[in-house]
């Protein structure tokens, strides 16, 4: 909660909202829905329950991107593991922007921007289509002081977390402004009886997989 201290000075007045406390994304939750229809429940993913993560970011109940949490000196795997589950779940979050009606122009401009921490330390990720698949790739490392002599160094951080806030509000600002469009063809489409709208196929792959779960056996 300290680092989200940080954010919450950051994204005053700029309709972002800190969704922090392992809450459950929301874009995980609709890919193990998807995933469990299409493999009528052959894989076990907790009846569709989705994934917790550690931080969303998020505008008016739409998440534009999460970031994790592990502790300090916590192992290589396990951090490997945090960065494949929060690439995956940003990545589902990006396919639901593609989704919506945004122009070629805006389109080029979408990409999902999260984080990663082991303790004081971290980096900053972005997920990206390019033609036919999703790229992510490392864009700043990031360190909070610990020690005095560690505060000039914060200075590169916090640009690069100013930078992260102004991308934010960019994308936004392109969602919601899809949002309203989405919603004027929904009620022109149920009123005149003819549909502009492009239909989206919910028996399709999301074309993100997670992780399935492990049950848990009483002893």
């Amino acid at each position: 909660r300290k680092f989200a201290k940080i954010l919450d000075e950051m994204l005053d007045n700029t309709m972002l909202d800190i969704l922090d406390g392992e809450r459950v994304s929301k874009a995980s939750k609709t890919v193990a829905k998807k995933l469990e229809k299409i493999y009528n429940a052959n894989i076990p993913l907790n009846n569709g329950f989705g994934r917790r993560i550690d931080l969303i970011i998020a505008t008016k109940d739409i998440e534009l991107s999460t970031s994790e949490w592990k502790r300090k000196k916590s192992p290589a795997a396990k951090c490997l593991q945090q960065q494949a589950k929060n690439i995956r779940v940003n990545k589902a979050i990006l396919r639901y922007f593609l989704d919506l009606p945004i122009s070629e122009a805006d389109k080029n401009k979408l990409m999902t921007v999260g984080m990663d921490w082991a303790g004081n330390m971290g980096y900053m990720f972005a997920v990206k289509p390019l033609d036919d698949v999703f790229v992510a790739r490392t864009l700043y490392t990031l360190t909070i002081p610990t020690c005095i002599d560690e505060l000039p160094f914060f200075i590169d951080t916090l640009d690069h977390l100013y930078s992260w806030r102004n991308h934010h509000v960019h994308i936004k600002d392109i969602v919601l402004k899809a949002l309203c469009k989405r919603e004027k063809e929904k009620f022109f489409s149920s009123v005149l009886g003819s549909s502009t709208t492009t239909a989206i196929d919910i028996d399709t792959s999301p074309n993100v997989y997670l992780t399935p779960t492990r049950s848990r056996r009483r002893t």
